[in-house]
């Protein structure tokens, strides 16, 4: 009986938690398919009637290169993040448990556990050096500081689990080590690649703090940018159907790739957890 009980608490406890991280989506959604007056009525409209679609077709008119400039700077990342993070981490399992190994694997999990605003001052500086300011690249390699040490644990984490007897006797064939990473430890590692690819997308695209400081110059927006300055706009009055539009397509691709490659992101992260 306390058993059942106590199975019945936590369900309700997972339908609370889960109704409190879908109801603000619920609100996104239902206000982008609402007009002016359908957002403002009081009592609120919990479905709007009928569905108001002028919000997307203003948001489209104006957003669409700005979208393209945040593919760019998201599939920037992932790239970056995929060259550096993944032979980084196939050079820490060929360590193994060797010296430096494990001092080397606690400097990349510390750079996870600075904010990002520590880092806006010193990139600005150096990306003002170089003529970096205002640039895809500048924003690409900013949004490119957390995903690379990221993918590193989690592509080191799952090589870890590939048997090292694999990897000596293609070594014993004659196959050098850069044929190993690519033969043999990158097919069997897919779903840590596409974990890396995927957490390095979300960041490239849906980065704000970066962006709004680095820019990307005004004609190359990103489209968090491009949203965020429909708010207080040059009239002073916020279009709000509009930003909540704009929000809802931002949404889309990255839950669609989320949904996409869930099957590898499930066994990526489980790896650690396994091993």
């Amino acid at each position: 009986m306390k058993s059942t009980k106590r199975d019945w608490a936590g369900r309700i406890l997972l339908i609370l938690a889960i109704a409190a991280l879908l109801i603000p989506v619920y609100w996104l959604a239902k206000s982008a398919f609402s007009n002016n007056t359908q957002l403002f009525t009081n009592p609120p409209q919990f479905f709007p009637t009928p569905p108001n679609l002028d919000g997307f077709q203003q948001i489209l008119s104006t957003i669409v290169p700005d979208l393209g400039t945040s593919a760019i700077i998201a599939l920037g990342c992932v790239v970056l993040t995929l060259v550096v993070a993944l032979p980084t981490a196939f050079g820490l399992t060929l360590l193994g448990g060797q010296r430096g190994a494990g001092i080397s694997k606690l400097v990349v999990l510390s750079t996870l556990m600075f904010p990002s605003i520590m880092f806006v001052i010193p990139l600005y500086n150096l990306f003002y050096q170089v003529g970096l300011l205002n640039t895809v690249v500048a924003l690409i390699i900013a949004d490119s500081i957390y995903a690379v040490p990221l993918g590193i644990l989690v592509s080191y984490t799952y090589f870890s689990t590939i048997p090292s007897e694999t990897i000596e006797a293609a070594i014993v064939d004659g196959a050098s080590q850069g044929k190993v990473f690519l033969r043999i430890v990158c097919p069997l590692g897919m779903p840590a690649i596409a974990t890396t690819a995927i957490f390095a997308f979300l960041f490239g695209w849906g980065d704000y703090l970066f962006a709004v400081t680095f820019g990307a110059g005004r004609d190359l927006t990103p489209a968090s940018i491009a949203i965020s300055g429909l708010i207080q706009g040059q009239s002073g009055v916020t279009p709000w159907p509009q930003v909540m539009a704009g929000a809802v397509l931002l949404c889309i691709p990255a839950l669609v790739a989320v949904l996409f490659a869930q099957r590898y992101i499930t066994s990526g992260l489980a790896a650690g957890a396994i091993k």
